[in-house]
C-alpha cells in the first residue's frame, strides 16, 4: 500500500498495475449489466459523432439519450458499427446514481484509504466515447480502469501556450484546449512533453495536478475515478 504524499509527490503521470483489488475490475458485461440493474427506469447518455471538425465536439453541444441499462448494454460492443455514433455515462457521481451498488470501492491501494464510493465518479461509455483535451483545475486525478481499453494522451503544465487554452465552453474546475484531438485532419502543435497511456482492466492511473489529458475508448470501456483536492 502507499502513502498519500508518495503519490502527490510525483510531477508525473503514474501508471499502476496489479494493485486494484475490487470485484467489479473482473466483471463481464453480463454482470455489469445485472449489476447496474435491469429495470425500466431511464439514464442519460451523451450521445456524440466520429465526424471531422476543427472545433472540438464540446460536451455541452451534444446531444442526449435516455436509455435503460439494457437497451444501453443491448449495444454496448457495436454502436460505433451502426451509425458511426457513440454514448457516454460520464461524470456520474456513484453517491447520486448507484450508491447501493459500489459500496466496496475504496482507494487505500494508492494511499487514499478515507475515499470510497462516495468520493468516485463512474464513466460508462462505447467505443469513440471522448473526453475533450483539458486540465482539471482545482487538484490531481486517479482512474481505474474496470472494463475494456482506454487512451490517454497526456501532456506537461509547460505545453499549456501550445495547447491553446479556452474557457469556451465554461466550467469552473476545468480549462479546455482548442484543440479537437479526435480528428487527425488538422495539423497539430508541435508538442515535445507528451505522454500516451493506454488502459487496460486493473490499471489505476495518477494524472497530477494541471496536466492537460485528452481521453477516448479505444474500446467500449468502463472507469471509475476520484478527483483529489492539491
Amino acid at each position: 500500500m502507499f502513502k498519500t504524499h508518495e503519490i502527490l509527490s510525483s510531477k508525473v503521470p503514474l501508471v499502476f498495475t496489479n494493485l486494484l483489488d475490487w470485484e467489479c475490475k473482473s466483471w463481464s458485461i453480463e454482470e455489469w449489466k445485472k449489476t447496474l440493474g435491469e429495470s425500466n427506469d431511464k439514464y442519460p447518455f451523451r450521445k456524440g459523432c466520429n465526424k471531422c471538425s476543427e472545433e472540438p465536439i464540446w460536451e455541452t453541444n451534444c446531444e442526449t439519450s435516455s436509455l435503460t441499462v439494457s437497451e444501453f448494454f443491448e449495444n454496448f460492443n457495436k454502436s460505433f458499427e451502426i451509425d458511426n455514433t457513440w454514448l457516454y455515462f460520464d461524470y456520474k457521481h456513484l453517491s447520486t446514481w448507484f450508491s447501493e451498488v459500489f459500496k466496496d470501492i475504496n482507494w487505500s491501494c494508492v494511499g487514499f484509504p478515507e475515499r470510497g464510493a462516495e468520493d468516485s465518479t463512474l464513466w460508462i461509455g462505447t467505443e469513440g466515447a471522448h473526453t475533450p483535451c483539458h486540465f482539471d483545475s482545482y487538484g490531481c486525478n486517479i482512474v481505474a480502469q474496470l472494463y475494456g481499453k482506454k487512451v490517454w494522451l497526456l501532456f506537461d503544465p509547460l505545453e499549456s501556450n501550445s495547447l491553446s487554452p479556452t474557457r469556451v465552453p465554461y466550467e469552473e474546475s476545468s480549462v479546455y484546449s482548442d484543440i479537437n484531438f479526435a480528428c487527425t485532419c488538422h495539423p497539430f502543435p508541435d508538442i515535445k512533453n507528451a505522454r500516451c497511456v493506454i488502459l487496460q482492466p486493473g490499471d489505476i492511473l495518477y494524472v497530477p495536478k494541471h496536466w492537460w489529458h485528452y481521453v477516448e475508448n479505444v474500446t467500449s470501456a468502463i472507469s471509475v475515478n476520484t478527483w483529489i483536492p492539491v
